[in-house]
């Protein structure tokens, strides 16, 4: 930069104790007087060495070869660039952009945009349109279009993209789409439409769109998600949705609402009622009360206090079931047994067994069985030779399941 009338050049030893400088200032081991609470910088800031603003400062432009440190506020019209170089202001930084190397602190943030090789931490609220830095951004209300960073730690975030590499720890906040490469850890309330995350996620209560959780999802509040897929295990208290497939195991300990299907891997196990479409599991559904519009499907293990009722309910191969079940269509694969079983249709292949059977059709495999009553409207159709009146009792009118 070439220097013009009403530069000042503070070197070693030199001690500069006015308000104003008409020109630039450049700092080369000189001092700014702990007098001057508030320095205006008519042309541009430089700093060569190591130095300390006791005050507020505003300038131009600053340009950085060395750490800054600045009592007050860092005002700098044009922008700030820091290289190889820590910039930390204990008050406000405003500037058109911000671009360091290193690590730049302080107690609030505006700019355009901000990019720092190292950390952003900031004290109170960060403002900008698009913010990328290589570590960390930590404080507490950021307000941004676009987010880049390895990790965040923020109180409250505002933002249109959110991407972070490692890990994000967020308490609450908007978003259109945030995607984290690590682990999710949210401890307030989030509201977003796209939510993706590499490995883990944890919520107190969020409302999104889609979810894709590439591990394990925990929810300690109220989840309202359209779309939510998790490639390991969901845990959560209550939740409305469309869909919501997981990978392994659903655990919840409240209620599951769904307009769409509940698809898990293994288990789906909650201690209030499911509603939804089609619920399937390849091992155990545990609930209090089962209602799906469509199917159910289950490998091992159906148990509820109240029902399950559903249109069609298919039951695996030894499939125990506890609790009264119902669908217009029921089918015991080989080996499932049932208590109380309510339906139009009902199929029991071989060595099948239930205790009481109320339904318009029976057809009984071989070694199958009903132990208790059997009541039926139109006809039962039975491969182990058993005369008729010897299974069940035709009746005009079958006893209503319980809801």
């Amino acid at each position: 930069m070439f220097r013009q009338a009403g530069d000042i050049i503070l070197s070693n030893g030199e001690v500069y104790e006015k308000q104003i400088v008409e020109g630039n200032l450049y700092l080369k081991g000189g001092k700014i007087s702990p007098s001057v609470m508030s320095l205006t910088v008519k042309g541009d800031l430089l700093v060569e060495a190591r130095s300390q603003v006791p005050g507020s400062i505003v300038c131009h432009k600053a340009t950085l070869k060395a750490d800054l440190d600045v009592a007050g506020n860092l005002e700098a019209m044009d922008g700030i660039t820091a290289s190889r170089s820590t910039l930390s202001v204990k008050g406000n930084i405003k500037a058109r952009t911000l671009d360091a190397d290193r690590t730049v602190e302080a107690g609030s943030i505006s700019c355009e945009k901000a990019i720092a090789g190292n950390d952003i931490i900031f004290d109170n609220r960060m403002e900008c349109r698009t913010v990328s830095v290589g570590g960390m951004i930590k404080g507490s209300d950021l307000k941004c279009d676009d987010i880049q960073a390895d990790s965040v730690e923020l109180d409250h975030v505002d933002c249109r993209n959110l991407r972070i590499g490692i890990s994000a720890r967020i308490a609450g906040g908007t978003f259109d789409s945030a995607s984290v490469d690590g682990n999710l850890e949210s401890t307030g309330h989030m509201d977003g439409s796209l939510i993706t995350t590499g490995k883990n996620a944890e919520f107190n209560s969020v409302k999104c769109d889609t979810m894709n959780i590439g591990g394990n999802m925990l929810a300690r509040g109220l989840v309202e998600v359209d779309e939510l897929k998790t490639g390991r295990s969901l845990e959560c208290s209550d939740m409305i949705a469309n869909e919501i497939i997981v990978a392994d195991s659903i655990k919840s300990s409240g209620n599951i609402s769904a307009t769409g299907d509940i698809r898990a891997g293994e288990l789906v196990s909650v201690d209030g009622d499911i509603e939804c479409n089609t619920l399937e599991a390849a091992g155990e559904i545990r609930a209090r009360k089962l209602q799906c519009r469509m199917n159910i499907e289950v490998g091992k293990v159906l148990q509820t206090i109240k029902g399950a009722k559903a249109n069609m309910i298919m039951l695996g191969r030894n499939c125990s079931v506890k609790g009264p079940i119902y669908g217009d269509q029921v089918i015991f694969s080989r080996g499932a047994t049932a208590e109380d079983v309510y339906a139009i249709i009902l199929h029991m292949k071989n060595d099948t067994s239930a205790k009481n059977v109320y339904a318009d059709e029976i057809t009984m495999w071989k070694n199958s069985s009903i132990k208790g009553k059997c009541l039926y409207r139109h006809w039962i159709r039975s491969m182990n030779g058993m005369k008729i009146e010897d299974i069940g009792k035709k009746v005009e009118k079958l006893p209503e399941f319980p809801f």
